[in-house]
């Protein structure tokens, strides 16, 4: 019993630090790049913000379908995956919570 606890207590630990980890990385790049994600310049691309973000998970799940890791390792691809999936996310959030507030 002591160590399923012990083995859980693992598992969290390692969740938290994977967490951690990507959260970091969105924390440095929204720092280097600005809040493209969110809000981006549409030099060439009208895309919306949405749309935007689809585009570069294809972009990413595409390179790691390849598996040509020549120029990033498959490690780094799936930190950026998870970084765009969360930034989908909080774009869907917030989409989602406007229409909410609309409707009220």
């Amino acid at each position: 019993m002591g160590g399923e606890d012990l083995a859980l207590s693992l598992f969290e630990q390692r969740i938290w630090s994977s967490l951690r980890e990507v959260g970091d990385l969105l924390i440095a790049k929204n720092k280097q790049y600005g809040d493209s994600a969110f809000d981006p310049l549409r030099i060439f691309s009208k895309a919306d913000a949405d749309a935007g973000l689809r585009i570069r998970i294809d972009d990413k799940l595409s390179r790691l379908a390849r598996g040509n890791d020549s120029i990033e390792s498959d490690r780094d691809i799936i930190l950026d995956l998870i970084g765009y999936l969360t930034l989908l996310l909080l774009q869907m959030d917030e989409k989602y919570a406007v229409v909410e507030t609309e409707e009220e």
